[in-house]
């Protein structure tokens, strides 16, 4: 199944739309639908897949001639006629099904699926499914509120999850249908839109702008063609008398001048707007799609206590009666099969756009997609509500989770904050997007006419799990951090910019929670999100420690304060490293530096668990980073050596004491006169979690003197263990640390890249400390929070059963005595992370995992685990992911 796997892929994503568009107005209009030509199709097949000879595709094509492309009759027998979309068939009759009126996923077939459903989405399978399968039923369907992201069919596992879950994991705003409202909205107000499309061509995909003939037509061109096609097969679908002039559409369709064409967009816009009014279901006073009939079926108004799964209605309900056309070679409408094909060409544009798909791995390769996530939705719009409200309705029903934490930013006061929340609960419980129920015998408001909001709101808080939010700081930094001047280079330290604003945070955090307003009960704790490399954990150390120990207590026993909301931390660390040593130290800094103990949670944390030895042959054993991280990695490396007692080769304890005294001097030069040990330098490094600007003024030889006025800045210093109060009473590495983040020479030298290659000694230390640290972390009683997918696509890893969480906790999974006392047994979640961006949801990934390990073997080809283990260690997983919540009942 590989072969058509990669062919759908090809025809529905390497097809150029420009030239599909073009040949609709050529005297062969159909030469893309019912022809594929063999050297465009050797082209970018041996561009995509490198696994194939010219001659193996070459064969692939004439199967793609001679076979997908017919019709496959009920009998097993093939058609006569060309065309490519019965492709699509020959895929979805192995893989998906239908229950309940909703399409499947074959649980078997789930992972090919989810390939190919990621690549593509999963609206063009499971529409044109439904259209064949009707067609043949001789049925039409009226019913396409079905979940976002569809089930399996495997009973066993949704018997387990009906149990409830949680995500504890859960960025709101990356966790809704991100692509669908963008297109949504794109396809709805096709109107200046130049500067969003400026934006994205900063940073998209290098192959995004295609020919159109001899000219190049960039994205923007290509949606606005994409919005007048769209209109018109709908228009068709409905014989409306209602017609788009001719002549526009010529003028948009043939049309190879970016600026003529954004010249017709208002008037394409008004034609949108008639349509809209015409056919569009209002949302209060609002119109999401045109699309949306205005009357809705029972089960769509009634199955749930909200609208949000409706929002997919009219894009289903023209993709399915489109593909109907297609498959009954609708003599009316054969004309029109090349601009639907170009449609979806357009679309899967975008798509690629928005939701992650490319194959290259790390956090900044997902940060561009996170970037532009709502790149098309606007501020005040519609689809600006329905962002926070299908995120936390939908995710809450379609997947029966009875708890979720959704991650948002802080802002920089108490009355943003508060404001922040309110907005956030109003568009969650938007009456728009809620079920209203007709009063018939109410009660409780006999007086009230129409609807009963009362019976709405009871609903809604029967069958809605709870959610609350934590704020998470954003790492990042500005231009002017970026490029600094000499003189602020010696003035301010690193991040100084990032501190400050966290700084602000941090206390508007604490007002509302010290306030008496109710609100504050919805925030029950804090993270630090976004890129690790060049923003470490000790940038938000002071903020942490200051969260976690404030005390609120009044200066009298006469006077009262209001309750005091308690917060859980948790912060992301180990997700994306330069190195595992690297990941490894980011994950011991959150634990020294945050003051993390029992019930804290760390994100990720993937460098616990990674294989080192099929990670460094992935890097070739070549490190590349900046000289600074080498020395600290291999200062804390050396360490940890000891402090662990790992027993290591001498060699490869010399090879790494020489290369920390390279790095060492390179960086450090002459600063300081007396000899610097990797043990001398450790002791330096345990004080970054202090504020740098408590060391700005003392010298080499100074006492160290703090004084603090407010509880701020009594947090200015790190006390959370022995370690760190004895190693800041050496006066070196008080004056090493205040070199680290005030000298110019230090920070600039520090940021020279440099290649390192590790060995096999190396690799095999770094196994070892991996394995102690998931023990000491398992001591202290601190949760791992797993990403399945998000992990897979950032991480270094590409197959769900290399995901590092059976290194963390195993239970359940195996009975042999030596594989459980050898796995730490750590508490670990299974979450979401932006399933709006990595087109997933939790149900999804459970499944995921579970599928993944049922088909894992052994070197002898016998099953790696029994599948009731698995369930079993699944269930664990679930029911510890309610013990690790914060919020406590």
């Amino acid at each position: 199944m590989d072969n058509i796997r990669s062919t759908i892929e090809l025809l529905f994503h390497r097809q150029n739309a420009g030239s599909v568009i073009l040949s609709h107005y050529s005297n062969s209009p159909l030469k893309y639908i019912e022809k594929v030509d063999l050297n465009w199709f050797q082209d970018a097949f041996e561009q995509d897949f490198h696994r194939y000879t010219r001659d193996e595709i070459k064969h692939i094509h004439g199967i793609l001639s001679s076979k997908w492309m017919r019709r496959v009759y009920p009998d097993g027998s093939l058609g006569s006629s060309c065309n490519i979309f019965h492709v699509l068939l020959h895929f979805v009759d192995k893989v998906l099904l239908e229950e309940d009126d909703e399409p499947r996923c074959e649980y078997g077939q789930l992972l090919r699926w989810r390939v190919l459903s990621e690549a593509l989405g999963e609206d063009l399978f499971t529409t044109s499914y439904l259209a064949c399968k009707d067609l043949l039923a001789n049925r039409n369907r009226n019913y396409f509120s079905w979940r976002p992201t569809i089930e399996t069919n495997n009973r066993q596992l949704k018997e387990i999850l009906k149990k409830g879950t949680t995500d504890l994991h859960f960025h709101l705003n990356g966790s809704s249908l991100n692509f669908d409202l963008n297109w949504l909205s794109l396809m709805n107000f096709i109107s200046d839109w130049s500067a969003e499309f400026h934006e994205l061509n900063s940073s998209k995909m290098p192959d995004i702008v295609f020919r159109f003939d001899d000219t190049l037509l960039g994205l923007h061109d290509l949606c606005i063609k994409a919005a007048l096609i769209r209109v018109i097969l709908f228009l068709k679908l409905k014989e409306s008398k209602f017609k788009i002039g001719q002549n526009l559409i010529n003028q948009i369709l043939i049309c190879r001048s970016e600026k003529q064409i954004l010249s017709y967009t208002h008037l394409l816009q008004a034609n949108i707007e008639q349509v809209k009014h015409l056919y569009g279901r209002k949302y209060g006073k609002e119109i999401v799609d045109y699309a949306i009939p205005m009357q809705l079926t029972e089960r769509d108004l009634t199955a749930k206590y909200h609208l949000a799964d409706t929002i997919l209605y009219g894009e289903r309900y023209l993709m399915y009666h489109l593909f109907k056309k297609v498959y009954t070679y609708d003599k009316d409408f054969l004309v029109y099969t090349d601009l639907f094909y170009a449609y979806l060409l357009i679309k899967e544009r975008l798509r690629r756009e928005i939701i992650q798909i490319n194959k290259r791995i790390g956090f900044a390769n997902f940060s561009d997609y996170q970037s532009r996530k709502n790149l098309f939705i606007r501020k005040g719009s519609i689809y600006e509500v329905l962002v926070c409200n299908i995120a936390i309705n939908s995710t809450l029903t379609d997947q029966n989770i009875k708890y979720l934490e959704a991650r948002i930013t802080p802002a920089e006061s108490k009355t943003g904050i508060l404001n922040r929340i309110t907005k956030l609960d109003a568009q969650v419980d938007d009456a728009r997007f809620l079920v209203h129920y007709k009063k018939q015998s109410c009660l409780i408001c006999p007086w009230k006419q129409g609807y009963c909001v009362y019976k709405q709101e009871l609903k809604a808080e029967r069958e809605r799990g709870e959610f609350y939010y934590i704020f998470h700081f954003i790492k990042g930094e500005t231009p002017r951090e970026m490029n600094p001047t000499e003189e602020e280079l010696l003035v301010n330290s690193r991040n100084w910019i990032l501190r400050k604003k966290v700084r602000k945070q941090a206390l508007a955090i604490n007002e509302v929670r010290k306030s008496v307003h109710p609100l504050k009960k919805r925030i029950v704790g804090i993270d630090a999100a976004s890129s690790e490399i060049g923003f470490r954990p000790e940038i938000f150390a002071q903020a942490y420690r200051f969260l976690k120990t404030y005390s609120h207590q009044a200066p009298y026993e006469f006077i009262v304060l209001p309750s005091f909301q308690p917060l859980g931390f948790t912060y992301h660390a180990g997700e994306d490293f330069l190195d595992l040593a690297d990941g490894l130290r980011a994950i011991d800094e959150t634990i020294l530096f945050l003051n993390f103990t029992r019930g804290d949670r760390i994100g990720h944390a993937i460098a616990l668990g990674l294989d080192p030895q099929k990670y460094y042959t992935l890097k070739n054993k070549t490190l590349v980073m900046p000289k600074q991280d080498f020395l600290d990695n291999l200062a804390w490396v050396l360490e940890k050596i000891r402090i662990y007692n790992i027993s290591v080769s001498s060699q490869l304890v010399y090879c790494l004491t020489e290369a920390f005294h390279k790095y060492y001097y390179d960086i450090y030069d002459n600063c300081v006169d007396e000899a610097v040990t990797p043990d001398l330098y450790y002791k330096s490094w345990l004080l970054r979690g202090d504020n740098p600007e408590v060391y700005k003024n003392q010298g080499k030889n100074s006492e160290f003197k703090m004084v603090h006025t407010d509880f701020w800045e009594y947090c200015n210093i790190n006390n959370f263990s022995e370690e760190v109060k004895i190693a800041r009473q050496n006066r070196l590495a008080r004056y090493l640390y205040k070199l680290y983040h005030y000298e110019p020479g230090v920070k600039t030298r520090g940021k020279v890249y440099d290649e390192f290659i590790v060995n096999g000694d190396y690799i095999r230390l770094i196994e070892m400390l991996q394995k102690e640290m998931r023990f000491d972390i398992a001591r202290r009683h601190i949760g791992i929070e797993v990403n399945p997918t998000s992990n897979q696509l950032i991480g270094s890893y590409k197959r769900y059963a290399d995901h590092p969480v059976i290194r963390f906790f195993n239970m359940g999974l195996t009975h042999d005595r030596t594989e459980l006392t050898g796995c730490p047994q750590l508490p670990v979640s299974i979450n979401t992370d932006d399933q709006g961006v990595f087109s997933t949801c939790l149900e999804n990934e459970y499944a995921l995992m579970a599928i993944a390990m049922e088909k894992e073997r052994k070197a002898d080809e016998s099953l790696q685990y029994n599948q009731r283990m698995i369930y079993d260690w699944l269930d664990r997983i679930r029911e510890m992911g309610f013990e690790q919540k914060f919020h406590k009942d």
